[in-house]
C-alpha cells in the first residue's frame, strides 16, 4: 500500500491534499529485504517447525488456500505485539490464488531495486505516518517520516504492523 501510495503522491500531486501511511515498510527494496531478516529473526524453532509443517502439508501443496492463509498468520504473528490477536485478521484467498500468484513472481522481478525515497521528497503535502512500536517496519517509517517533507510519525505503543487491531483506539 506504501509504495502505490507514494508513487501516486510524486506522480499526481494536484489530486491529493493529505496523505496517510499506515505502517510504511516497503519504501525500498532494502526494506523488504531487511524486514524479511527481521521476520526470521523472531521465528523460533518451534515457529520453524510449524512453518515446515504447513509448507510440507498436502493442502499447501495442493495450493489450498487455507494452508496459505495459515503460513501468512504464522507470519504476522511475529510482527504483532499481541500474537494472541493475529486470527482477527480477515485473510481471503481465492481458489485460483496459486495461479494468479505465479504471475506476480514476475512484477516481483521488476521490483528487485526500487527505492522511493529519493522522490518522496518531493511530497508537500501533509502526511501522517503510523507505525507500531514493535513492527518490523518502524525504521522504514522514522526515515520516510525524515524524508518527507510536512509530515508527522505517530508511534503507536504496544503494536506492531496492525496498530488497528492492536491498540484500536489510539489508532
Amino acid at each position: 500500500g506504501t509504495s502505490l501510495a507514494l508513487r501516486y503522491a510524486i506522480q499526481y500531486p494536484q489530486f491529493i491534499s493529505s496523505l496517510i501511511l499506515s505502517n510504511p515498510a516497503a519504501t525500498s527494496y532494502a526494506d523488504v529485504r531487511e524486514a524479511s531478516k527481521q521476520l526470521n529473526i523472531r521465528f523460533d524453532q518451534k515457529d520453524q517447525q510449524k512453518r515446515n509443517q504447513i509448507i510440507n502439508s498436502v493442502a499447501f501443496k495442493q495450493n489450498d488456500p487455507t494452508a496459505m492463509a495459515g503460513l501468512v498468520r504464522l507470519s504476522f504473528a511475529k510482527n504483532m505485539a499481541r500474537p494472541e490477536l493475529v486470527d482477527s485478521i480477515n485473510l481471503y484467498y481465492p481458489l485460483d490464488f496459486a495461479k494468479k500468484n505465479v504471475a506476480l513472481k514476475y512484477l516481483f522481478k521488476d521490483l528487485n531495486d526500487y527505492n522511493l525515497y529519493d522522490e518522496s521528497n518531493k511530497i508537500n503535502i501533509p502526511t501522517l505516518i503510523i507505525s507500531g512500536d514493535a513492527d518490523i517496519g518502524l525504521e522504514p517509517a522514522k526515515k520516510l517520516a525524515y524524508t518527507i517533507n510536512n509530515s508527522t510519525l505517530n508511534i503507536i505503543p504496544q503494536s506492531g504492523h496492525f496498530p488497528f487491531l492492536e491498540s484500536p483506539k489510539l489508532f
